[in-house]
């Protein structure tokens, strides 16, 4: 009887093991034709202050420094 009970056990094992290998192999594809997100509110203020502190800054390459 304990033979009977094992191998059941791992038919169950083997069923979940395979919707999870199933699953990860089906990722969806990209649309390529897809439009990009629109920059958020700090990116478009960088942008801006890129500008002025170049033209105040002409010696300084780098805004973080």
């Amino acid at each position: 009887m304990k033979g009977g009970k094992s191998s059941g056990g791992t038919r169950k094992a083997d069923t979940k093991l395979a919707v999870k290998k199933t699953q990860a192999k089906g990722k969806a594809v990209k649309d390529p034709n897809k439009p990009k997100r629109p920059a958020s509110a700090f990116f478009l203020f960088m942008e801006e202050f890129r500008k002025q502190f170049k033209e105040e800054n002409p010696g300084n390459k780098s805004v973080a420094a």
